[in-house]
């Protein structure tokens, strides 16, 4: 019977390890980190002008006439950045009510998907990617190349 239950213990515990091994914590990336992975997947990254501490702002377009962009916003505070990434949360879920959209909430995550757009939205401390455009595996690759 101690066999059994000892056992059973340890195939408990494995099956925890292994789920919780799944679980991948997105890590925040700095703003040069930002920048140099951008420029290595070919966008033309600038300075942004959002009221935050650091705004970077990453564009894609291809001949056909398809866009990305990518945004990179480091707040004062974990708070600051919170409270962005609730608003856009709210307005994720609003969107969701439409026809042939795929909406995604997580905790940290957004997506949102429909014919012709992704949108997808990562907060990690005080920093927030948002990510939108037509051109869906650029985008997909984009994000991918930043660790998301």
């Amino acid at each position: 019977m101690k066999t059994v239950r000892k056992t059973v213990s340890v195939l408990l515990v494995c099956a925890i390890a292994f789920a919780f091994a799944g679980c991948k914590k997105d890590k925040k990336i700095s703003a040069e980190d930002f920048r140099s992975k951008m420029e290595a997947e070919s966008f033309t990254v600038s300075e942004g002008d959002a009221p935050c501490k650091t705004c970077l702002e990453a564009y894609h377009s291809t001949e056909s006439g398809k866009t990305v962009t990518i945004i990179y916003y480091e707040y004062s505070s974990a708070e600051n950045a919170k409270s962005k990434f609730d608003s856009q949360k709210k307005s994720f879920e609003n969107a969701g009510k439409g026809d042939s959209v795929i909406v995604s909430t997580s905790s940290g995550r957004l997506r949102l998907e429909n014919d012709s757009v992704l949108r997808i939205t990562v907060f990690v401390d005080d920093m927030i990617v948002e990510a939108f455009g037509s051109d869906k595996d650029t985008l997909k690759s984009a994000m991918k190349a930043l660790g998301y």
